[in-house]
């Protein structure tokens, strides 16, 4: 979801485009100024920043290292990358963009899990974005946030996660990364979801697909900044994620939705996730006492997600619905509780609102509010909220976008 996504984060924004389908790119390589490589290892490999632009139609990327070239002395050098494709695929407002990369591993050693990590860097990206020198058609400087980091997608309706694509890890543990900076800079941020690759043996060579949702954003060419580690490590949670719900879009009219996430590390069956509404009006159900359930007869994948939405929703949201429904857990409005149950026995993974309380016509804390908006969960979640009785704050698990908001729906 800001994550969509991730929200935390984004790719490039070459928001080029209307059409979708390859387009030619630059070939010419680039690579890192070599150093002498430390004794043991470094789990850094540099901070590059891969170009995006569009011009005249034609979709262009390449990649340089940030700084220069310059590596400082717990950086390894050797890392070349040669653009290989790049596509746009439009589903209703949203540009899906994908650039894929050719990386030769010339450091002289295997990297285990080669990891592309967006950073912002203060004094150099633009508005603690993680991307610097976005310009739109005419070359005059635009703001690239909203655009939002993914794996890219596949050509299909409902939008889904590419299974050929280079997987997108969340949860990352920032405080273990470290890198070399352009003088007067200093990190803003680092994303917490970054592309992983299989192992990449010394002199080896292999693909890696850059994904990002750009929404409407008008930006026509932009740079990603990213970092390149060698398999940091991941949040404690992360091992342990359940399947959670990762959006609400509590829009105008029928422009309901509501987007499950499998943030386990395992396949889960078809028919194990069950989705229970609890509607208000002037009061609330009590107990166990449900308005609403649905099943979700399809296996999830890990990472995958599954987005419900209602049957007299406006197009564009229903083209991005794994199911359409009507009546049922789709109708909720602001006041509305809902969970997600598994198995016969209804374990409670995640709880959105609070049973057994009516908060009026939402629940609002901070700016954030149940109704008139799009919530997505923060990145950094992987674990619901398991106990659907205490108060609710929305605000603090889920970030807040403007009424009938359906950018990155479906591609947490």
């Amino acid at each position: 979801m800001a994550t969509k996504r991730l929200a935390a984060l984004a790719l490039a924004g070459a928001m080029l485009l209307g059409a979708c389908g390859q387009q030619p790119v630059s070939s010419a390589p680039v690579a890192s100024q070599p150093v002498a490589a430390p004794t043991t290892p470094a789990g850094t490999l540099g901070l590059y920043e891969l170009h995006i632009s569009s011009v005249n139609g034609k979709l262009t990327s390449s990649v340089t290292r940030v700084g220069g070239g310059k590596l400082s002395a717990q950086e390894i050098s050797g890392l070349t990358f040669t653009p290989a494709a790049a596509t746009v695929m439009t589903v209703g407002s949203d540009k899906h963009i994908s650039v894929a990369v050719t990386v030769n591993n010339a450091t002289g050693t295997a990297i285990a899990k080669p990891t592309y990590v967006p950073v912002a860097i203060s004094g150099y990206t633009q508005n603690g974005t993680f991307f610097r020198a976005a310009q739109d058609s005419a070359g005059a400087t635009t703001d690239p946030t909203g655009i939002t980091i993914e794996q890219a997608v596949s050509g299909t309706t409902p939008v889904q996660r590419d299974p050929n694509a280079t997987p997108l890890v969340s949860t990352i543990d920032t405080s273990t990364l470290t890198f070399d900076l352009p003088a007067g800079t200093s990190v803003s941020s680092i994303s917490t979801a970054g592309w992983q690759s299989p192992a990449l043996p010394a002199g080896g060579t292999q693909t890696v697909t850059f994904g990002l949702n750009a929404g409407s954003n008008a930006t026509y060419r932009m740079n990603l900044v990213f970092g390149v580690f060698d398999g940091p490590a991941l949040s404690s949670t992360s091992a342990t994620g359940t399947a959670i719900l990762s959006e609400y879009v509590e829009g105008s009219g029928n422009n309901k939705a509501l987007e499950i996430y499998n943030a386990s590390q395992s396949t889960i069956p078809s028919g194990t996730l069950t989705v229970r509404a609890y509607a208000c009006s002037t009061s609330c159900p009590t107990g166990t006492t449900t308005s609403a359930t649905l099943n979700i007869t399809k296996d999830l994948l890990p990472g995958e997600t599954y987005v419900i939405a209602n049957t007299s929703a406006v197009a564009e949201l229903k083209a991005r619905a794994n199911i359409l429904n009507g009546s049922s857990v789709a109708s909720f409005n602001g006041n509305d509780t809902l969970t997600l149950v598994a198995g016969t026995s209804a374990t409670l993974l995640d709880s959105f609102g609070q049973i057994n309380f009516y908060p009026g016509a939402a629940w609002t804390v901070n700016g954030v509010t149940t109704v008139d908006q799009t919530l997505r969960r923060k990145d950094a979640i992987v674990q619901g909220d398991t106990t659907a009785t205490d108060a609710f704050d929305p605000s603090a698990q889920w970030n807040a976008f403007a009424v009938n908001t359906y950018a990155g729906l479906g591609t947490r």
